[in-house]
């Protein structure tokens, strides 16, 4: 970043005219490590599951966090909306499906 600013990381979110309709916002110096969309069981609501890493002066980050965003529609737009988040030790580089 320049004149000492924070990078600051986001996931923005294009609709089918590859229109930006979303952007969301991650911490400072947070970047995006992998990204999944999923179902659960049982529930019919399609989630964003976004894999962070938070960068520090280390080479290799030691914190990170997993962003679950729930998929819904405003003004007939389609809107991700954070319902959950957990921090973990270590960037999140894959995101794989389970049940």
């Amino acid at each position: 970043a320049k004149n000492n600013e924070e990078a600051c990381g986001c996931v923005r979110i294009f609709g089918p005219q590859l229109e930006q309709i979303q952007s969301l916002s991650l911490s400072p110096r947070e970047i995006v490590g992998s990204l999944s969309c999923i179902t659960f069981d049982g529930d019919p609501q399609e989630y964003l599951v976004v894999g962070t890493a938070l960068l520090d002066v280390d080479p290799e980050p030691r914190q990170g966090r997993i962003l679950l965003y729930a998929a819904g529609t405003e003004s007939g737009s389609t809107r991700f909306d954070l319902v959950s988040l957990l921090q973990v030790d270590g960037a999140i580089y894959q995101l794989l499906p389970f049940q």
